[in-house]
């Protein structure tokens, strides 16, 4: 049962991204470049940290979102919007203060 619930868990969780991309394609969503690429950096560190502690069931969620994050960041490159906030390079600092700790 546990399977069934991680499956279901995996595939609503690859939903959402994708009505994200199709929006894209369809040039009604544009995302903000460097909050993609900050998104994508905090989840390779989440996955990252799952694979160390040897977490074998939540990876699979994780790895999933990572995954789909990584697609729309691709996206983000040609149809999003470019420029950084103040919070975006806070964030970005943070993230990178976060791997030294």
């Amino acid at each position: 049962m546990k399977n069934v619930f991680l499956t279901l868990s995996v595939i609503i969780g690859l939903m959402a991204p994708l009505v994200g991309i199709y929006s894209m394609l369809k040039k009604k969503f544009r995302p903000q470049r460097m909050t993609r690429f900050l998104l994508v950096s905090l989840n390779f560190l989440f996955v990252g940290t799952l694979f160390a502690q040897g977490d074998r069931n939540a990876i699979y969620l994780a790895s999933a979102i990572l995954l789909s994050n990584l697609v729309v960041f691709v996206l983000s490159i040609k149809y999003g919007i470019g420029g950084t906030t103040k919070l975006d390079i806070f964030i970005l600092f943070m993230t990178i203060f976060s791997l030294f700790i």
